[in-house]
């Protein structure tokens, strides 16, 4: 399968400072875009300066969930789904609307994985790989949902990767977006 695998690989990277901001994507357009990775150090045991001021980011499983956390912004995620399902800023406890239930978060992982945990970094990757067994429920992709926190950082950093292959069933993307619905009330 090597050679006639054909894949169309989009990443979307959407920064949210104070959750502002929504970016497209239109078919036909491709996105390539780093995210900000600190480098590793040369040997674990080795001591490094911290590329930021503030707390150490903690990564802590829970039951249903996995929670970020850098001291400024506290994300809560379900797994395996990769939903956002709280956000804690600064204290104020969670930012998100709460009326939109779980199962109404778009797009589902069925597995996580930590690419990145130190003090000074946390990525999570949330996956969905699609199969024959799937046609006409979900879209015919393979999706890589990431989320990464900084030390120091007021901002998540999200991007996806889609993968599409050539033997699989045409469809249309006209759009899509990482929203992040904030309470009236907070």
């Amino acid at each position: 399968m090597g050679s006639d695998r054909k894949a169309l690989p989009v990443l979307i990277l959407m920064t949210v400072f104070l959750f502002s901001g929504s970016p497209s994507f239109t078919s036909g357009s491709r996105a390539r875009v780093t995210v900000p990775r600190i480098e590793e150090a040369q040997s674990p045991a080795s001591p490094r300066p911290s590329a930021a001021p503030g707390p150490a980011v903690q990564l802590v499983f829970k039951e249903q969930h996995v929670v970020l956390d850098n001291g400024i912004l506290q994300v809560t995620l379900s797994n395996p789904e990769g939903s956002v399902t709280g956000i804690q800023y600064n204290g104020i406890d969670n930012v998100l609307e709460v009326e939109n239930g779980e199962s109404n978060r778009g797009l589902e992982g069925t597995k996580l994985e930590v690419i990145v945990e130190n003090e000074d970094q946390v990525e999570l990757s949330f996956t969905r790989t699609w199969n024959f067994s799937l046609s006409g429920t979900v879209v015919p992709i393979n999706v890589d949902k990431r989320f990464v926190l900084l030390r120091g950082s007021s901002g998540l950093y999200t991007y996806a990767v889609y993968e599409h292959l050539a033997e699989w069933p045409a469809f249309i993307i006209d759009n899509t977006r990482t929203v992040f619905k904030l309470r009236k009330d907070k």
